[in-house]
């Protein structure tokens, strides 16, 4: 009897072994899976990375540009509004000269308002 629980605590522990081997063997299966996996993610995360470094060099660009823009259309109004000043200036000196050569034909005439 010694024998044969010998041989049964062998057999269970051949059994254990192997029950090892076929798990670890598993493991390292799905170990290979899981790091292609990560491998994966890893690749999509350096993309979303780039893709974010290039929206924001973008970005940048377009504030750039929009400020230049911005500035320019400033200068221009500056511009206009200072001739639209000085065309404000010389419109009030024609009413006055006008208004001065209206008086002299009247006179040149001989028209008298009455006072």
């Amino acid at each position: 009897m010694a024998k044969s629980t010998a041989l049964n605590g062998h057999a269970r522990l051949d059994e254990a072994i192997a029950t090892l081997l076929q798990t670890q063997a598993a493991f390292v299966a799905s170990q290979g899976d899981t790091n292609a996996r990560i491998a994966g993610s890893e690749a999509r995360q350096t993309e979303s990375e780039r893709l974010h470094l290039e929206y924001q060099r973008q970005h940048l660009e377009n504030e750039r540009q929009h400020s230049e823009e911005t500035r320019r259309l400033y200068r221009r109004m500056d511009r206009i509004e200072s001739q639209l000043v000085e065309v404000a200036r010389i419109l009030t000196d024609h009413s006055r000269q006008i208004e001065k050569l209206t008086e002299a034909v009247r006179e040149r005439i001989g028209f008298r308002a009455t006072p």
